[in-house]
C-alpha cells in the first residue's frame, strides 16, 4: 500500500488503541517500532477457538463471527504487529510470553500483501533474497509462527497479488527487474524474471516497436583494409584469441539496464485489462512511474519489456484513485488518477 494512502489508517489505528481499556492480550502502541507497510485482514473465529483468514468480503456482514484487523510491518524487528479494529487492541501472538510477541518474517521486510481470500501474507524484504509466506490463521497464536520462505534471484521492494490469487508480481530493486511468481502451486515455483526498460513518456508498451531495416552491407568494410587485417591477425606478436572464446563475457541475467524498480501495484479490470504499476529509478538519475501490460509479460521465460512511462521523475511512493463521474457537479473529472510523492 502506497505510504501517502497507509499513514491515515496508522494514525486511526493508534487513536482506537489509546482509548482502548486494559485488557490481557493487549500490547502498548509504544512497542511498534518504525512501521512500514499496512494491509487490512479479516479473520473469523472458530467454534474451537481457532482463527482463520478470510476475504475483507466477509466482515461486512455484522452477524458473522469475522473481525477486520490490520496488519502493520515492523521493519527494525521484523515482524509483523495485528491491529483488532473490533476490540480496539494490538494482539499478542502468544500472551505467556512476557513483552511484544509478533509473528516473525524475516530480516529486513520492506512490503507485504495479503491473498485475495485472506488465507496467506507474504513478505518480501529489502535486504534477504527470500520472500516469507504465513497462513494468517497462525497470526493470533496460541505459539509463534515459523514461515515458510520461497527464495528469490535478489532483494525485493515491494510485491501486489493479483485478483483471483494465482500470480504475485515483485519488484527486484538490485536487478531492474519484475519477478513473477505462480501462486497455485505449494510452494511456488522459482518466479519468472522480467526485466525492465522504461519507454519515452506516451510510448504504449503494447504496441510492436519498429525495428529499422538493416544497413546495406558496405562493400569498403567487406573488402578490408590490408593494415587493418595484419594487426588483427597478431602483427604485434600477440597470439589471436580462440575463436570459441568470447571477447567480452556475456552479461549476467538479471542484471538492471536502466530502470529499477521500487514500489509496485496492480490495477485489474477495464478496458485496459490487468495493468502493472511501477515507479522507481532509471540509471541517469530520473525515473517515474511506468505502466505494464500483465498480459504482454512472458510467462515461461526471462525477457526484457518496455514500459510506457507516465512520469519523468523519481518517484518513491504512489496511489492510484479511480474516480467516478459526479452527476451534482457537471464538469468534474472523473477516471483514474495517480498520485505520486
Amino acid at each position: 500500500m502506497a505510504r501517502a494512502a497507509r499513514q491515515p489508517i496508522v494514525i486511526a489505528a493508534l487513536v482506537l488503541l489509546a482509548a482502548c481499556e486494559e485488557k490481557t492480550s493487549a500490547v502498548s502502541p509504544t512497542q511498534l517500532e518504525r512501521s512500514g507497510d499496512v494491509e487490512p485482514l479479516c479473520m473469523c473465529e472458530q467454534a474451537d477457538g481457532a482463527w482463520s483468514g478470510a476475504p475483507l468480503s466477509d466482515c461486512v456482514d455484522e452477524d458473522s463471527d469475522c473481525d477486520p484487523m490490520i496488519l502493520i510491518l515492523q521493519k527494525n524487528r521484523g515482524e509483523v504487529a495485528v491491529v483488532d479494529i473490533e476490540r480496539r487492541e494490538v494482539r499478542d501472538a502468544d500472551v505467556r510470553v512476557p513483552f511484544t510477541t509478533f509473528p516473525h518474517v524475516g530480516d529486513f521486510p520492506s512490503d507485504m500483501a495479503v491473498t485475495p481470500d485472506g488465507r496467506r501474507l507474504l513478505v518480501v524484504h529489502g535486504g534477504d533474497p527470500r520472500l516469507a509466506m504465513l497462513d494468517t490463521g497462525t497470526l493470533l497464536g496460541p505459539t509463534l509462527p515459523e514461515p515458510a520462505f520461497v527464495d528469490l534471484p535478489g532483494p525485493a521492494s515491494s510485491i501486489a497479488i493479483s485478483a483471483d490469487g494465482a500470480t504475485a508480481w515483485i519488484a527486484l530493486q538490485s536487478l531492474g527487474a519484475i519477478g513473477i511468481l505462480d501462486l497455485g502451486e505449494d510452494p511456488p515455483p522459482a518466479p519468472v524474471v522480467v526485466t525492465l526498460e522504461a519507454g519515452a513518456p506516451g510510448e504504449d508498451a503494447s504496441e510492436p516497436t519498429e525495428t529499422p531495416p538493416d544497413d546495406p552491407p558496405d562493400a569498403d568494410a567487406d573488402a578490408g583494409d590490408a593494415s587493418d587485417a595484419g594487426d588483427a591477425d597478431g602483427a604485434d606478436g600477440a597470439e589471436d584469441a580462440p575463436s570459441d572464446v568470447p571477447a567480452d563475457d556475456p552479461p549476467a541475467p538479471g542484471l538492471p539496464p536502466s530502470f529499477s524498480p521500487v514500489a509496485l501495484r496492480v490495477i485489474e479490470g477495464g478496458e485496459d485489462g490487468t495493468r502493472i504499476i511501477v515507479s522507481g529509478f532509471d540509471g541517469e538519475g530520473g525515473g517515474g512511474v511506468i505502466v505494464l501490460d500483465a498480459g504482454a509479460l512472458p510467462s515461461g521465460a526471462e525477457g526484457a519489456v518496455t514500459g510506457r512511462m507516465l512520469a519523468d521523475q523519481p518517484i518513491d511512493a504512489f496511489a492510484v484513485v479511480s474516480v467516478t463521474p459526479d452527476p451534482a457537479h457537471a464538469g468534474a473529472p472523473s477516471g483514474e488518477f495517480l498520485y505520486a510523492a
